[in-house]
């Protein structure tokens, strides 16, 4: 085999891995996502089990009776017996040691990234991290609180809470309080910089989304 007749094949295979390790991914990913779900039919007495009267397990059917499950428990507590309950169970929960504070961590952080109202992250900015003159993107979060400026001491009016994401995993990463003029806001939204970090930096959020960063400051 010539030179030239193994660059194409070395072409050819590279271009077949970038149309199939995406799809592979996504295929896995949501395998996972459902075969997990199908464990919700352990909740099920044996007798009512699906598999008694079909003779064979069926994908799927667990993560269709976890999503009426989830919808069914959304119906009850919008109204007022459901709504006592979720209360009533709270404050249980709240009165075992271990688990309030494990619950109550989680519960706050599912309720503002979940919740219809909430805004986990609300702006795409560029923080020197993690020394001066290295650039990243990270995302607003907040304003820390009062007694946290006050640790801080003068010049901590000026403080925002903010979360720098790690790649190719944006899950795991660290939370900074930064002065708000040593952070620069971007025109770009959470998406586009969320691909970015996912994509180590390959996929340009301004030759696919058309997005410019400014130079101003969070004002």
């Amino acid at each position: 085999m010539g030179p030239k007749a193994s660059t194409m094949l070395k072409r050819y295979f590279v271009t077949g891995l970038l149309l199939w390790v995406p799809i592979g991914i996504t295929l896995w990913v949501l395998s996972l996502i459902v075969s997990t779900m199908d464990q919700s039919l352990a909740l099920l007495p044996e007798r009512w089990n699906p598999r008694v009267f079909i003779g064979h397990d069926i994908p799927g059917l667990g993560a269709i009776l976890t999503l009426l499950i989830v919808l069914a428990t959304g119906v009850l507590t919008r109204n007022l017996v459901g709504g006592k309950l979720v209360t009533w169970g709270e404050r249980v929960l709240s009165r075992i040691p271990i688990v309030r504070s494990i619950y109550s961590s989680v519960k706050q952080v599912s309720d503002t990234i979940l919740s219809p109202n909430g805004n986990a992250f609300r702006k795409a900015l560029l923080v020197e991290y993690p020394r001066k003159g290295s650039w990243t993107i990270a995302f607003l979060t907040g304003v820390p609180t009062d007694d946290l400026r006050a640790a801080v001491g003068h010049g901590a009016a000026e403080l925002v809470s903010v979360y720098v994401p790690t790649t190719p995993n944006p899950t795991s990463g660290f939370f900074l309080m930064l002065r708000r003029d040593e952070t620069v806001e971007l025109d770009m939204t959470v998406d586009a910089a969320l691909k970015y970090i996912v994509s180590m930096g390959v996929v340009s959020p301004v030759a696919r989304e058309e997005v410019r960063p400014r130079v101003d400051v969070l004002g």
